[in-house]
């Protein structure tokens, strides 16, 4: 089977998308064949991954370059594309795995695929339209994302997406990355008599960093605790703040690779190294190939639960924001990593790859809403209301949901009928604002919304039809839940 995987998303996602590379390559059968599709800006990260048979390179850059350009060509940006998906349309793959997740990416599937060709991830409807062939990106669609309660990790879903089941094995380094095929500066690591402390100071976005007065106090409780070299990374857009830390007088003894390696290097100098501090970027998920432990220093921009760190040995330290985790906290558990001990009580920890993240027992941040997907997607028991707001917002989802019941019958006699199409109308904007006010009801509220979606265009009888199946699905579901209601008023009773 040859198949197509899109990742046209940043370096860590590629990361993330190479054990599942590798499973569909485990699993695949002799005339399996992978092609791997990404931007070019990050095409570096593909390198090592032995298993695609053909690494594909969208090329952005030099496909909008006419639009940029002083006198816009739209015409030749276009005919750049077009040649392009031409080009991929001509190999006739079997299989398309989007796992981009992106308006432009679900065109792209669109239009390089053929009637035979099996597709899971974004694509489009023959209108147009977003189509969404699999439950795992309709999850993805709904529930995953920085302001959501999702805590199933991306390489997870990824693999889902794929229709493939990871083994341990699928993380693992690159089997001709050592310090011998790589650049000279990772001898400054490898030579080392004690492994270093790896500490990546900034990320893909400036949301995610630390800042450079807390890595300054903690490059300077490292260096000066002695158990191990401390070795910056980064991007050279980081040099800048390498250069804050390295100008005080403790910070000299860090040893700044910051903007002189590349991707494979890195590889090397994880490897060889004890643990690595960062935030979500690049390097967590390098790690996660090479086993290395990690300290992930998590805020609010991201969901460290979609994508944290996976190798054995790894903690989480989650807070609103940098000005809420001290740098003693931050060194603290860091030593606690290398002495294997308890650290900070509210410190997530990784026990590997294929392991939940084990939170603290009152770790309570995101629990009630994330107990809402697991009823909603995985059939787990349903939550107690958790507020007399959320049991207020059920009675009236169900009202609403009756109400929109009642003028899909009317419509089904009636197909013009404006009142019902009105009043359905309204229907959208109740749900979401109720989903608004209870966190815990936008799950299910998504969840519908989502669904409605994936039906697609088709003849207005069956569309009528296949959208009351749909309505009589939300009832079942917020049934489901005032079971539960009932259960704990008649407990309340007895009591």
């Amino acid at each position: 089977m040859k198949t197509l995987v899109l990742q046209l998303a940043r370096l860590g996602d590629i990361y993330q998308t190479w054990p599942v590379v590798r499973a569909l390559h485990r699993t695949g059968g002799e005339n399996s064949e992978i092609h791997l599709l990404t931007r070019d800006a990050f095409s570096g990260a593909t390198e090592g991954l032995s298993e695609v048979h053909r690494n594909w390179t969208l090329d952005t850059k030099n496909i909008l370059e006419p639009v940029v350009a002083t006198s816009a060509d739209v015409e030749q940006a276009i005919a750049r594309l077009e040649s392009f998906v031409t080009l991929l349309k001509a190999e006739n793959f079997d299989r398309i795995i989007n796992l981009s997740f992106s308006p432009f990416s679900s065109r792209l599937v669109a239009a390089i695929s053929h009637s035979h060709s099996q597709v899971a991830g974004y694509t489009r409807f023959a209108d147009g339209y977003l189509a969404i062939p699999d439950d795992a990106s309709a999850y993805f669609y709904a529930q995953v994302g920085a302001d959501r309660s999702s805590r199933v990790h991306l390489t997870e879903l990824f693999a889902q997406v794929a229709g493939v089941e990871l083994q341990t094995t699928d993380w693992r380094k690159a089997p001709n990355f050592d310090h011998s095929v790589v650049s000279d500066v990772v001898g400054e690591v490898v030579g080392l008599e004690r492994p270093p402390i790896v500490v990546h100071l900034g990320a893909s976005q400036d949301s995610k960093t630390y800042g450079a007065h807390k890595w300054l106090q903690v490059v300077k409780q490292l260096i000066e605790d002695g158990r191990a070299p401390v070795v910056l990374i980064g991007s050279k857009s980081e040099q800048a703040l390498a250069q804050q830390v390295k100008d005080s007088s403790v910070g000299k003894a860090a040893i700044d690779l910051v903007g002189r390696t590349e991707l494979r290097d890195l590889f090397a100098v994880i490897a060889n190294s004890q643990l690595v501090i960062g935030a979500d970027s690049a390097p967590i998920h390098i790690a996660a190939l090479t086993g290395t432990p990690v300290l992930n220093l998590s805020f609010n921009s991201v969901n460290f639960w979609e994508t944290g760190p996976k190798s054995p040995g790894s903690r989480i330290l989650s807070f609103e924001s940098a000005n809420d985790l001290a740098s003693d906290a931050v060194v603290g558990e860091a030593i606690a990593i290398l002495e294997r001990k308890q650290g900070h009580a509210e410190a997530v920890h990784v026990s590997g790859p294929l392991a939940p993240y084990r939170a603290p027992a009152d770790y309570d941040k995101s629990q009630a809403t994330w107990e809402w997907l697991q009823a909603i997607y995985m059939g787990q028991p349903f939550p107690l209301p958790e507020s007399k707001l959320c049991y207020q917002g059920l009675q009236r989802l169900n009202e609403a949901n009756e109400l929109a019941l009642e003028q899909l019958h009317k419509l089904t006699t009636k197909p013009l009928d404006q009142t019902a199409m009105l009043i359905l109308t309204r229907f959208d904007e109740i749900i979401e604002t109720i989903a608004g006010m209870v966190p815990a009801l936008g799950v299910v509220v998504r969840w519908f919304q989502t669904e409605r979606l994936r039906l697609g265009p088709m003849e207005t009888t069956a569309l009528l039809a296949r959208t009351h199946a749909l309505h009589l699905r939300f009832q079942d579901i917020l049934s489901l839940y005032n079971q539960v209601q009932e259960q704990q008023n008649d407990n309340l009773k007895l009591g």
